[in-house]
């Protein structure tokens, strides 16, 4: 019986930790092949979303583009003009530490 609870505390702590939010959909849309219109997540290593997540593949040299927080919420539109999110995810995170 205590090799039992041995093996079990052993898988407990070697099993992988569970998939976040980012790398579900990731892998779920990757899977589909189809990547012309879709958003497929870019994950930090911590499994957040990054500031800036861009849409399918570019077309006239530029793809749409929108600023997230680390859990998907989005805090700019899409649009072909947005080139980076740090200082608009930095702005926001801060608004919503400070419960403004």
């Amino acid at each position: 019986m205590f090799r039992f609870f041995d093996a079990l505390f052993l898988f407990w702590c070697l099993a992988p930790a569970g998939e976040t939010d980012c790398q579900r959909r990731r892998r779920e849309q990757s899977a589909t092949g189809n990547h012309t219109d879709l958003l497929v997540p870019e994950c930090d290593e911590h499994g957040h979303y990054l500031p800036i997540q861009c849409f399918g593949q570019a077309t006239d040299g530029s793809r749409f583009c929108a600023c997230y927080d680390k859990d998907f919420g989005q805090i700019k539109a899409p649009s072909k003009k947005v080139k980076s999110c740090n200082c608009i995810r930095k702005h926001h995170d801060w608004h919503q530490q400070n419960g403004e």
